[in-house]
């Protein structure tokens, strides 16, 4: 119920903001496409050492991390 309650907020909210600026939309597409380009398709395929594929487990998270801090500071740079 929580939950539901809480996706409906989110929801009204997000109608009420202003549309994400074409330029901001580019940046945020790239960041995805660097993030899921690190991830070789030799080890999605299941075709690559354990040390490779751990690597590469690494590799993503970081990105995420990257991602969602980058994220961070884009929406307090717009707060401000």
């Amino acid at each position: 119920m929580e939950a539901a309650k809480r996706r409906h907020e989110e929801a009204i909210k997000a109608r009420n903001e202003p549309p994400v600026p074409r330029s901001k939309y580019l940046e945020k597409r790239a960041r995805y496409y660097e993030l899921f380009s690190t991830y070789h398709l030799k080890c999605i395929l299941g075709k690559c050492s354990e040390s490779e594929k751990q690597d590469d487990e690494i590799a993503v998270i970081q990105m995420v991390l990257k991602n969602k801090l980058q994220t961070a500071q884009d929406q307090s740079n717009s707060e401000e």
